[in-house]
């Protein structure tokens, strides 16, 4: 018995070893924001380790800087400022996020190919096939290891326990619970991947009348979010920032999906299937499950209605691509399914051989070309407005940045230049306040009032300027408090009068 816990704990050790040379390979090619390959942070990325480094620095989410994320989010962040002071600290927080995402897929795919070494395989490829949709130190990025243990208790539960009378086990509703809590904490909306299919196997339960196991599993899984939601309740009560986390984590993003809907829908019809690509095989490969495998027809089913539900709801968000990231543990279930329909026909075993072999094959060019030009834009583009931005900054004093709005600006141009926003809506702020009356109100008195010593905005030639040439209220009263003392390819500054 001895020595069979020791041979466990050794595959354990072995497969996690694996998965984590594995995550640091991935994440060091790809995770182009936190890798040491690449010189510049930009995009959401940049965001979150501006928070972290705020939250290092003493600063109070929501109170001190504004953002519609969870607070779990900013204690992520916090963590990658705190370890090292610049990106790689963020890498070395993504290395065991990844890590557990790897392991947990390889044990849903393991339940339905039960050959170990040829799984370590399958996640490794599926991995890849999801490279397209990966982005690095994102939100998905850190729920997504969460989401893929629930869904391995969701399939388990389905393929072993189901067939055999067994009741649910009440364990894997608290883990559910958990799950459900972090994802509301870190970004509401990336509970979906899995709540279909718990959804199904409360259904399943009510069918066969197990009233008692329901109710048990409810009281766990409030048990498992609750247990994750204190300390942070706890936290901002203290900090008098109560309300203002509960708007930031759930409020204003109800109001900023609402915001975003359709806009996929209105795109081209490339961009749908590129966006959904692996939603819709996931979808064509449960419907086949379906039809050839009885047997697993309640997991093919919640898995078709999984992926209905990813496609539906991704046509009414932005194409960002990464938002495709957190279906995830639904395409690893895909995967499985794919396994076991191959190494049981071996009409299907050439088509889905052939298939993914094309797959893979597309997508890692993909990943090249996109590594390739991801390149090249970090020289010829990004490092240009690095050295704007520090060049610009030259113009302030000392002892005067300490009071520095970049208005409409990117959260970059604070990472390089070390300077702490003065106001809470910090960046990008026309886009960050068009969902709330109230904080575009108290954004043009903050500006009116003149509290700003220096403003910083985008020059003309900025890849990120996005203004259309038409001039908004805060625009006129900018040109009235303020002056324009310098100005490059990138940036204006602006000094009050």
């Amino acid at each position: 018995m001895r020595e069979q816990k020791k041979d466990i704990t050794m595959h354990i050790v072995n497969r996690i070893i694996v998965f984590s040379f594995v995550a640091f390979v991935f994440l060091l090619l790809f995770s182009y924001d936190t890798s040491p390959l690449y010189k510049w942070c930009h995009s959401d990325t940049a965001n979150y380790m501006l928070e972290g480094i705020l939250v290092e620095k003493g600063l109070v989410p929501y109170i001190d800087f504004f953002e519609h994320k969870g607070p779990l989010m900013f204690v992520i962040q916090w963590m990658g400022a705190m370890l090292t002071g610049n990106k790689i600290g963020f890498l070395l927080i993504e290395i065991p996020f990844l890590t557990v995402t790897l392991y947990g897929s390889y044990k849903i795919i393991d339940l339905f190919y039960n050959d170990q070494r040829k799984s370590i395989i399958i996640t490794i490829i599926a991995l890849l096939l999801n490279r397209i949709y990966f982005a690095g130190n994102m939100t998905e990025d850190y729920c997504i290891p969460f989401l893929v243990w629930s869904m391995y208790f969701v399939v388990k539960y389905f393929k072993c326990d189901i067939d055999n009378d067994i009741e649910h086990n009440v364990k894997y509703a608290f883990f559910y619970g958990i799950t459900f809590m972090v994802c509301v904490l870190i970004r509401m909306t990336n509970f979906l991947p899995i709540s279909v299919m718990i959804i199904t196997g409360t259904v399943l339960l009510a069918v066969n009348k197990k009233w008692s196991n329901i109710l048990k599993n409810i009281v766990d899984f409030i048990i498992g979010a609750v247990l994750v939601l204190v300390p942070f309740v706890i936290y901002y009560i203290k900090k008098n920032a109560i309300y203002e986390m509960f708007y930031g984590t759930i409020i204003h993003n109800i109001k900023y999906t609402l915001n975003t809907n359709g806009i996929l829908l209105n795109a081209g019809v490339f961009t749908i299937l590129i966006v959904n690509l692996n939603l819709l095989m996931s979808l064509l490969i449960a419907i086949s499950n379906f039809v050839t495998n009885k047997k697993e027809r309640i997991v093919s089913l919640s898995l078709m209605i999984s992926a209905i539900v990813g496609i539906v709801v991704q046509l009414g968000m932005r194409p960002n691509l990464n938002y495709m990231y957190i279906w995830f543990p639904v395409y690893i279930v895909a995967c499985g399914m794919t396994a076991d329909l191959v190494q049981n026909n071996k009409i299907i075993n050439k088509v889905f051989g052939i298939f993914t072999l094309i797959l893979i094959i597309l997508n890692l060019s993909c990943a090249f070309i996109f590594t390739k030009s991801m390149i090249s834009y970090d020289v010829n583009k990004l490092t240009g407005i690095e050295k704007d931005a520090k060049e610009i900054t030259k113009l302030i004093p000392e002892k005067s940045r300490n009071s520095v709005l970049a208005y409409n600006v990117k959260s970059e141009y604070y990472i390089v230049t070390d300077i702490v926003p003065c106001y809470k809506y910090f960046m990008l702020q026309d886009w960050m306040c068009s969902v709330n009356d109230e904080m575009q109100e108290e954004f043009k008195e903050y500006i009116e009032s003149g509290q700003a010593e220096y403003i910083v905005e985008n020059g003309e030639n900025n890849i990120y300027n996005e203004n259309d040439g038409t001039d908004n209220d805060l625009d006129y009263i900018i040109d009235e408090k303020y002056e324009e003392i310098g100005r490059n390819d990138s940036f204006v500054l602006m000094k009050r009068k």
